[in-house]
């Protein structure tokens, strides 16, 4: 069974109809979210980039 692992990169803009990784609500195009990668354990799996909402901003805590 393959694990995943978040890496934060930097504070970006996400790109028009994306929605937060972790409380899956929409992000508007003029809030600041955290990029990252969803990476799993299995060797040659891509990884994923996400977008979630900065610190207090996402209603599911972390």
């Amino acid at each position: 069974m393959a694990t995943t692992d978040i890496t934060d990169e930097y504070g970006t803009h996400a790109p028009a109809g994306q929605a937060c990784h972790r409380c899956k609500q929409p992000i508007r195009r003029d809030e600041r979210v955290r990029r990252g990668f969803v990476t799993g354990t299995d060797s040659g799996a891509p990884a994923n980039v996400v977008y979630r909402h900065s610190g207090i901003q996402c209603p599911q805590p972390s």
